[in-house]
């Protein structure tokens, strides 16, 4: 038999979810849109719609330890946040591990707008790695570049990739990047022929324990 004492804590709970509730959630309005992810940093054009993601809906005006309730994308990246309220503030938190690097995407979002497109990137509190930009003197973006990677200074001051460890190639918004690798530095070696330009740089990056480190690098 239930003693009054629980019955009063069960009632007394009963109220405060159904209070919680009755404030956060019984708006007339929603937040739809398409969850993206975007492979590089920067702006990177390399992005598509992700299925079978959970998002997170939090209170914008909290601390985010917590959500209100989540959904997950369909087939088509979709998703659909409903009974949301204009004058709250609402935030969407998910993240999602592919191929060993972590995305996540934590924004403040627009109730009522049915076209909120949500993007994915590169987690840079969470992992190790670099990004870099290449642009020319006119900061015009250099795209298709190859950047030889070294771990030697040595063997990066040669005009060859012999001894690199690997060879990025800069995408259409002159961004290339690589993540999880270990805390060092690393030597890049550009000596490159685009149509009838060289390029040639010699850079120095340093990868942090669970930072994405990004540099600027014109090239001439």
């Amino acid at each position: 038999m239930i003693s009054m004492r629980v019955l009063f804590f069960v009632v007394i709970m009963a109220f405060l979810v159904a209070s919680c509730k009755r404030d956060d959630l019984n708006g007339a309005d929603v937040v739809s849109g398409i969850l993206y992810i975007k492979t590089g940093l920067n702006g990177s054009l390399d992005s598509s719609a992700v299925p079978g993601v959970t998002l997170y809906l939090q209170d914008g005006g909290g601390n985010g330890s917590g959500y209100l309730y989540a959904v997950t994308t369909d087939l088509a990246g979709k998703y659909l946040f409903t009974n949301l309220q204009k004058s709250k503030k609402y935030r969407i938190h998910a993240s999602l591990d592919s191929i060993g690097i972590e995305y996540n995407v934590d924004t403040t979002i627009k109730v009522s707008n049915i076209n909120q497109a949500l993007i994915l990137y590169p987690d840079n509190t969470a992992q190790d790695g670099f990004s870099v930009h290449a642009q020319d003197s006119s900061n015009t973006p250099i795209a298709n570049l190859k950047l030889w990677v070294f771990t030697s200074s040595v063997l990066a001051q040669a005009n060859d990739s012999i001894g690199s460890i690997f060879t990025l190639v800069t995408d259409d918004s002159g961004n290339a990047y690589r993540l999880n690798i270990d805390t060092a530095y690393y030597y890049i070696n550009v000596n490159d022929t685009i149509g009838a330009v060289v390029f040639s740089a010699k850079e120095t990056v340093h990868v942090s324990p669970n930072i994405i480190s990004l540099y600027n690098f014109t090239i001439k």
